[in-house]
């Protein structure tokens, strides 16, 4: 007796079948549901231990081709959409936006002073804060294609002497003697 597991038209059919003579005695059939986009990530990320950069949905192929960043590789995976299982996959190198480049390009758009840069391997995006006329602007920009995909801008408030009087009082014990703001340009 053996047992054969195969898919076909979105069911999965066990059939279970005499050795000898190749009659089948028994089928089982289960209708298949296609995996949750939720699901399909987790796998991609738990097989290939990177970021799913982007997610898409054949319907005529029922398969999902995933793009899964690792480091400077991309993977372009398609997978069945009822199984999660691979079906064919690729690699080639990218080639990421440096800190620098995530910078020049954040100033190129926002002049100003550059506050910060971060990057976020898990997402493949940088997040630049850049102060310009008592704004706070806050710039996401994808690592990949380095393309701007947000901007949130904040109007930042002078802080008050009482305000410098509490800070400086927290970091050092003592009394404030003398508070005052120099500006420049």
């Amino acid at each position: 007796i053996q047992s054969i597991t195969f898919n076909k038209e979105r069911r999965e059919y066990t059939l279970t079948v005499d050795g000898l003579t190749g009659k089948v005695i028994h089928e089982n059939k289960i209708e298949l549901q296609l995996m949750s986009e939720q699901k399909i990530k987790e796998g991609a990320v738990k097989q290939y231990s990177g970021y799913v950069y982007s997610l898409e949905f054949k319907e005529a192929t029922s398969q999902y081709i995933a793009v899964i960043l690792k480091d400077s590789t991309q993977y372009t995976v398609t997978l069945d959409a009822f199984t999660g299982k691979v079906v064919n996959t690729s690699q080639q190198a990218v080639k990421l936006l440096t800190r620098q480049d995530a910078k020049d390009l954040a100033l190129a758009t926002y002049v100003g002073k550059v506050r910060m840069v971060e990057y976020d391997k898990n997402a493949a995006i940088f997040t630049v804060k850049i102060i310009k006329d008592n704004t706070e602007y806050t710039i996401t920009i994808d690592a990949v294609s380095g393309e701007i995909t947000h901007v949130k801008q904040d109007k930042l408030q002078p802080l008050t002497e009482n305000d410098v009087k509490v800070l400086a009082l927290k970091h050092q014990e003592g009394k404030v003697e003398h508070i005052e703001l120099i500006t420049e340009n």
